[in-house]
């Protein structure tokens, strides 16, 4: 049955592996996650990178558009109870719904991102990710999140927002346990900047060091 093999370890395993090597540094944080939002997380990047391989490797914008347009109808297809094709993004999604009850509208602004990457358009990828990432409910956090996401997007452009992390570091400021995880990966915003490649230990020790030693030292180094 699709709900036994979207809830079995080997599932969760395979978007843990995807993740971790398609969202390098983004998947650290998940680590620090308890249980239920660290898979609904994992879920999460897990469409996130077939949004973006739609957006960037389909040659054909028209052909990449129809692709994006199919997630979209699978949305209304597994709210009205249809099943799923049984791989990792579809899961994901059936997941994100059903067990995690995700509002469709947060996994539309992340496709209509995706969507204006394709038509050339600016889009909003790094605030859409974020915000389902962070899992808001009210308008400081969405804030937040639309900066955290703003600044990932535009850093890994390199032309990073300023005005940006200058709002980030007001949020660091709050001190929000649960908004913590997020809040530091900005440990690598000069990562970011320069498309450093450190390795996989050296950024899990960074990663980790940052997060034990908290906002004031994160903040000193923006």
């Amino acid at each position: 049955m699709p709900e036994t093999k979207r809830k079995s370890p080997d599932f969760f395993k395979s978007l843990n592996s995807f993740a971790r090597h398609s969202h390098q540094t983004i998947w650290l944080a998940t680590g620090f996650l308890e249980s239920g939002q660290r898979q609904r997380s994992l879920m999460i990047l897990c469409l996130d990178g077939e949004f973006h391989r739609i957006a960037t490797t389909i040659s054909e914008a028209m052909v990449a558009q129809i692709r994006l347009q199919w997630w979209r109808d699978e949305i209304e297809n597994i709210l009205a109870g249809k099943e799923t094709q049984q791989t990792d993004p579809a899961l994901s999604l059936e997941g994100l719904l059903l067990d995690h009850r995700v509002d469709p509208q947060r996994i539309l602004d992340l496709i209509n991102a995706y969507d204006d990457v394709i038509a050339g358009d600016e889009p909003d990828y790094g605030g859409a990710l974020f915000r389902l990432l962070m899992d808001i409910a009210d308008t400081e956090e969405t804030r937040c999140a639309n900066l955290l996401g703003r600044y990932f997007q535009t850093a890994n452009a390199g032309a990073p927002d300023r005005q940006s992390l200058d709002g980030l570091k007001q949020c660091l400021q709050e001190k929000n346990d649960a908004r913590w995880p997020w809040m530091c990966l900005l440990e690598f915003a000069a990562d970011w900047q320069s498309k450093a490649e450190a390795h996989a230990l050296v950024r899990r020790w960074r990663y980790w060091k940052a997060f034990l030693a908290g906002e004031k030292r994160l903040l000193r180094k923006l």
